[in-house]
């Protein structure tokens, strides 16, 4: 319902899907989002071109072919797989393909992190959540909750992260976007996540700032997004500085490349020209390992070769 009206602004005038994509820059509109909600929209018709566990595959295979050309190791990686479970692909071929494209890549780790989507809504989470317990594939690292922040309230995903916890399972979950920090809270009260993708709008809260800078739960920033959003108006306005200098835990990442036009390289390399440190770049690396879904042991190499390389330039 909350998406409906966006939908009709921005395809309304497009009844011949086929020919709207034959026009380059009426294919282009599709990615000129003037609000978090008008991406939700394109981000939902785009999963409609998934029919066959074959473009699924296309689809990862793309993904990784662009992470590797970024030269990065390790990646954790957010997939919303009951958007095509939704279209009609079974989840078991869907988690079949991730572990063996996982498996085959060279020269990169790849975990991926399960999305159950808000706006499918708790019951549909919670039997896409049941089946991926069951299946439990290696290459999966834990759950996420995205989609509209303000479509159901944390506290009704609280079963689902307890489950998912049980398995052996990490939790993240999309707060403190497009809602104020007060998402962010009642994320940590009721999902108790390992970390909080975007959390940005946590620099609005100083009770907020102090609770995330003791518990050091870290926020998953992702500038370029939010510029592209039109949370903030420029990158410049983003409160990364200002989280760090409060003692939070921050990470810089990549959010939708594809959407945003961006990659995790051009949100690293950004940072100097924001006037952040040698330094303040590599703490932030850092976080980003340290952070990650892997034992204590794996942290060490990553952090220890990011180290080793960082110095030897």
């Amino acid at each position: 319902g909350r998406l409906a009206p966006e939908l009709a602004q921005l395809y309304g005038g497009f009844a011949n899907i086929r020919g709207f994509l034959e026009k380059p820059d009426d294919v282009a509109q599709l990615f000129r989002f003037e609000s978090f909600y008008n991406f939700l929209v394109t981000y939902g018709f785009t999963r409609h071109f998934i029919r066959e566990p074959d473009d699924f595959r296309l689809l990862v295979k793309g993904v990784l072919d662009f992470l590797e050309g970024q030269n990065i190791v390790y990646a954790e990686i957010t997939v919303s797989l009951i958007e095509y479970v939704d279209r009609g692909l079974l989840l078991g071929d869907l988690l079949a393909c991730l572990d063996e494209e996982s498996s085959g890549a060279e020269g990169i780790r790849i975990r991926w992190i399960v999305d159950l989507v808000r706006n499918f809504g708790p019951e549909r989470g919670h039997e896409v959540l049941q089946e991926l317990v069951r299946a439990r594939p290696e290459s999966v690292a834990g759950i996420t909750l995205g989609g509209s922040e303000d479509y159901c309230h944390p506290r009704e995903y609280a079963t689902h992260y307890d489950i998912a916890r049980e398995a052996g399972l990490r939790t993240s979950v999309h707060a403190g976007e497009a809602l104020g920090p007060e998402s962010v809270r009642d994320s940590l009260e009721f999902l108790k996540p390992d970390r909080i993708g975007h959390g940005v709008r946590s620099v609005e809260d100083e009770e907020l700032l102090r609770r995330l800078a003791e518990s050091q739960v870290p926020l998953e920033l992702c500038p370029g997004s939010n510029v592209f959003l039109g949370i903030y108006p420029s990158r410049e306005k983003v409160p990364l500085r200002e989280l760090l200098h409060a003692g939070v835990k921050v990470t810089v990442n990549s959010d939708d490349p594809a959407f945003f036009g961006t990659s995790l390289n051009n949100e690293l390399t950004a940072l100097p020209e924001l006037r952040f440190s040698p330094d303040e770049v590599l703490d932030i690396m850092l976080n980003a390992f340290s952070s990650a879904f892997i034992s204590d042991t794996e942290k060490s190499c990553y952090i220890s070769a990011l180290k080793e390389a960082w110095y030897s330039e």
